[in-house]
């Protein structure tokens, strides 16, 4: 899995959004989901779709333009 920095500045160059809602983001995401399993998806993905998912609320972010992604609700710290 990559970084949680290298997500976090994916996510700060792609939504222009501080270090510390890059890493609020980061944490409240993974804090709902079991990292224990070696084959999981999350292992084999780039920064920047981990930017793209976490950052955006819409089901499928890939397919409508960036400025169409609603920004997904999470806990801040």
């Amino acid at each position: 899995m990559e970084s949680r920095s290298d997500i976090a500045e994916e996510m700060q160059k792609h939504f222009e959004i501080s270090e510390k809602e890059a890493v609020d983001r980061i944490n409240d995401f993974w804090s709902r989901k079991d990292l224990t399993d070696d084959t999981s998806l999350i292992y084999h993905e780039t920064p920047e779709f981990w930017a793209y998912e976490m950052y955006s609320a819409n089901r499928s972010w890939w397919k409508v333009s960036k400025e169409e992604i609603i920004p997904r609700s999470y806990k801040t710290t």
